[in-house]
């Protein structure tokens, strides 16, 4: 129950940061150039990048091109979090799991270390986490609140134009 806000964020805006790419030899993390893939951090963190992104709880958005296909990159994901892959283009094994255009893994709130392999070159993927609020969900239509009485009060502001204003 905050004001309306837009945030306008071009995509200068955004920080693109090199991967950390996971040797299969010896089990080791190196940075990964950016001809291998990188990382577009839209909100949260990336190794001590930050995102434009305003939000009220610790979210993450990460728009991740994974440019050439099985090599492992590793990625740290804070305790306690939600996770969400989605495969937007091409195709990428999480952990050991095939993923495919379209596809979504949901993933718990155990470990902090998630691993993406592309199974075809040129792959893009949506990563969101953020930290459970634990809040009851009453959705309708365009809303989103708590409370069927939330809901109520949101279409009625609707309808007398006081939404935002």
């Amino acid at each position: 129950m905050v004001e309306p806000r837009y945030q306008p964020i071009l995509n200068a805006d955004i920080p693109k940061v090199e991967l950390r790419r996971l040797s299969k030899e010896n089990g080791e993390c190196s940075i990964a150039p950016l001809d291998d893939g990188y990382i577009r951090i839209i909100s949260g963190e990336f190794n001590n990048h930050k995102g434009p992104a305003l939000t009220f709880t610790d979210v993450n958005l990460w728009d991740i091109a994974l440019l050439k296909k099985e090599m492992d990159f590793e990625f740290e994901i804070a305790a306690g979090h939600n996770l969400l892959v989605f495969v937007r283009r091409g195709g990428v094994t999480v952990q050991g799991e095939n993923l495919k255009l379209a596809d979504v893994a949901i993933m718990n709130k155990e470990g902090t270390l998630l691993t993406l392999q592309a199974t075809e070159d040129d792959t893009s993927v949506l990563i969101l986490s953020g930290e459970p609020i634990n809040e009851p969900i009453a959705a309708h239509g365009p809303f989103v609140m708590n409370t069927e009485d939330e809901l109520q009060q949101a279409f009625m502001d609707y309808r007398f134009g006081q939404n935002g204003f």
